[in-house]
């Protein structure tokens, strides 16, 4: 009887060994002959090189977007002024939201989220409102890098990229200067980390 054997690597660092025989059978074969196969097959040494550099690398990319986005919001400590209202209480609204999506995704009832911070429903709101603004001068500020420093797009790079956009559309104008804004803010974000 002529036998197949599949080897799968789940995310979890567990391997299974399925053993499939030409009538359609298949079992999990044991520990200790999935340990046998692996050091037979000297997969073992190869398997943890690769999930360590992938695991670096993963910790290497998380590092770096971390210390972006803490860089932008220093970035926005240096915006002063007032800001407009209706676009302070936008941002605010946006923050909570993603906030909400966020405790959904961790099956996480604001409740338990509240007592485990130790706040009041007015402390988290107080908090989340200065986090928002403090977001908002850090998107200003990069604008304001890319006007200082000549990042904005050309018209040809937006349309460019409009072509290729996933973003919700809404009318034309308006998609145009989201798209602009956000290639000015890319490069304003590199240029910032950069120098």
């Amino acid at each position: 009887n002529e036998c197949l054997f599949g080897l799968f690597y789940l995310t979890k660092c567990i391997f299974v060994i399925r053993y499939y025989s030409l009538d359609g059978y298949n079992s999990v074969l044991s520990l200790h002959a999935l340990e046998l196969a692996i050091v037979e097959f000297g997969v073992e040494a190869a398997l943890r090189q690769q999930v360590a550099r992938e695991l670096y690398a993963q910790r290497c990319a998380q590092a770096k977007a971390l210390a972006r986005r803490e860089l932008i919001f220093q970035l926005g400590g240096c915006v002063k002024g007032t800001l407009p209202k209706d676009l302070v209480s936008g941002n605010y609204f946006a923050e909570q939201r993603n906030f909400n999506l966020r405790l959904q995704a961790n099956n996480v009832n604001f409740d338990q989220y509240l007592k485990v911070r130790g706040q009041t429903v007015e402390q988290f709101r107080i908090e989340l409102h200065a986090q928002a603004e403090q977001k908002l001068r850090g998107s200003l500020g990069l604008l304001m890098v890319a006007e200082r420093e000549h990042l904005w797009p050309t018209d040809a790079e937006v349309e460019a990229a409009l072509a290729h956009w996933k973003g919700e559309r809404t009318f034309p104008a308006n998609d145009f200067r989201k798209v602009r804004q956000g290639i000015a803010s890319q490069r304003a974000a590199e240029f910032v980390e950069a120098h």
